[in-house]
């Protein structure tokens, strides 16, 4: 009996060897580790999974598995950093940003906010927008717009205009306000002005990111110089402002 109690106290104590091996199931995917790869970066929450029980941290799955319902992608590249400082292809650094923010895995965390892409787009782009007025929400007023039209419709057009430079002479009260009807028919979504040096394209270009980033199908193009737009006709240079149609796909 004594025996017995020592082999299993012992067993206790000193798991076998292949104990050290982990599989978790991340939004329906099975990934096998270590609880060493796991335990590597110590405050994280992946230090977490190896420590049981699971129950009081993680659902688990029909199998047992820690179950954490997560984009199984964005979850291999932070495991792949773990395995031995790995980072993500060109391209999934902001996805992969987000996951490390999730996982608390500061030292990736740290390496993705200085990669080109991710500063670019917090330092670059973010501080751009901030300088736009009622930036954000034109982007709501555009998606409202192109919606509106959506019914039994394969395509919904939406009419921008981009002025970068204040313009010399303006009707009085137009200057700012997110949506400007023109003469009774298509409201137009105005952006600008502005003083940063990215110009109308940039705009443009951006403005597109983040449609496209809200999980639509958007392209634009620009419209003809001599369209009617009354409204609009105040000059400058002609690369600081134009016309523009954005086009959302619906099927």
């Amino acid at each position: 009996m004594a025996d017995d109690a020592e082999r299993s106290s012992f067993g206790t104590q000193t798991p076998p060897l292949h104990s050290a091996v982990i599989q978790i199931n991340v939004g329906g995917t099975i990934f096998t580790t270590t609880s060493d790869t796991l335990r590597s970066c110590p405050g994280s929450r992946m230090a977490e999974i190896p420590c049981p029980p699971h129950s009081l941290r993680f659902l688990a799955d029909s199998a047992g598995r820690p179950f954490v319902d997560r984009d199984p992608t964005a979850f291999a590249y932070v495991l792949r950093f773990l395995r031995g400082g790995g980072l993500p292809p060109a391209g999934a650094e902001t996805e992969t940003l987000q996951e490390a923010l999730y996982w608390r895995v500061e030292p990736l965390v740290k390496i993705l906010e200085e990669s080109p892409q991710v500063f670019g787009e917090n330092v670059g782009r973010k501080h751009f927008v901030a300088q736009i007025p009622n930036y954000h929400e034109n982007l709501e007023l555009m998606i409202r717009l192109a919606r509106a039209e959506a019914l039994a419709a394969r395509l919904s057009r939406v009419l921008v205009f981009v002025q970068k430079i204040k313009p010399t002479a303006v009707h009085e009260g137009e200057t700012g306000r997110p949506g400007l009807p023109h003469n009774g028919h298509a409201t137009i979504v105005k952006y600008g002005p502005w003083t940063a040096e990215p110009g109308v394209t940039d705009l443009l270009d951006s403005v597109k990111t983040d449609i496209v980033n809200l999980g639509y199908n958007v392209e634009y193009r620009a419209l003809p110089e001599d369209r009617p737009f009354s409204l609009f006709r105040e000059s400058t240079a002609s690369n600081e402002h134009g016309l523009f149609e954005f086009i959302f796909h619906w099927w």
